[in-house]
């Protein structure tokens, strides 16, 4: 049977290749420059040229404000398990994100959310000289998981691989950990781009999307800024709220999707008639977890 076989095998979205291969590419060109090159060539280094760095900054090196996400170190064994924890959240996350969201969303939040730290990095480094550098697609990340929580307000993810636990808290109580650790360390540069590129994620799920965020503390300020929104520009669309149950919702109408069996018994029934082709890229993507869902049952 097609679904018995796999029948979600979802080809990875041009936008995913392309940040996954950039990042993949320009760290392993940089890492190879700097323990290769001679002394001479190190003038050329990319890691001096594309990383956020003070003196890339009063040199006005702008572009820093978004090539910092695609250096990554590969010197060591901790270098490269950073790097494979870190391309596989940009994966699962990317993935699960353009189930209900497009490519050209997934692009905005992820270079938003670089700028957004890459500016914020830029001001903290001029008013707190330090030999500090911006590295890595983390910060673009962070946005991008805000937006994702956004969502699937009730999604679990599970810890030490043991407890489940809330994707909304569990991420919550990691960014708070990680700003308090980098403002205790008197990290600036990294604490305020994070700050800036959770920020930017949060906000725009709000105020795009318009539909409130799984944290009921932020319920009312959350109200109060939308509707700001829609006087500002005069607009009558209503906050919805979708962190009730863990259903998924169709963004255009605002309605529950079908049920695992029904939403199956339908793409089959549109495989028979149209052919295999005719799945949309969501619908793949939901196949392969009621997949994954009957596999965790079996076993």
């Amino acid at each position: 049977m097609y679904y018995s076989n796999r029948l979600a095998q979802i080809p990875l979205p041009p936008i995913l290749k392309f940040l996954l291969l950039g990042i993949v590419g320009t760290s392993v060109v940089t890492t190879l420059w700097t323990v290769l090159a001679p002394a001479w060539l190190q003038f050329f280094n990319p890691a001096m040229w594309l990383t956020l760095s003070l003196h890339g900054v009063k040199q006005w090196f702008f572009w820093q404000n978004i090539t910092y996400v695609f250096i990554e170190p590969l010197l060591s064994v901790n270098h490269l398990l950073h790097v494979f924890f870190t391309l596989y959240l940009l994966y699962s996350i990317g993935m699960s994100f353009l189930a209900m969201r497009s490519q050209k969303e997934l692009a905005t939040v992820f270079v938003g959310g670089a700028l957004a730290a890459g500016l914020a990095g830029t001001c903290s480094l001029l008013l707190y000289p330090s030999p500090s550098v911006l590295m890595g697609p983390m910060p673009a990340i962070y946005a991008l998981v805000i937006a994702w929580i956004f969502l699937y307000p009730q999604a679990e993810l599970y810890l030490f691989l043991t407890f489940p636990m809330k994707a909304r808290w569990l991420f919550l109580a990691i960014a708070g950990i990680g700003l308090f650790s980098d403002l205790a360390d008197q990290q600036y540069a990294r604490f305020f781009s994070y700050l800036a590129a959770l920020s930017f994620g949060y906000f725009y799920a709000l105020l795009k999307w318009e539909i409130h965020s799984p944290f009921p503390f932020l319920r009312s300020f959350e109200t109060s800024f939308v509707s700001f929104k829609k006087r500002l520009f005069k607009t009558n669309i209503s906050v919805h709220n979708f962190s009730k149950d863990p259903k998924i919702y169709d963004f255009k109408t605002g309605k529950a999707v079908l049920k695992d069996e029904e939403f199956l018994d339908a793409c089959l029934e549109k495989i028979s008639r149209l052919g295999k082709g005719s799945l949309s890229l969501w619908e793949r993507f939901r196949l392969w977890q009621i997949h994954k869902k009957r596999k965790q049952r079996q076993s």
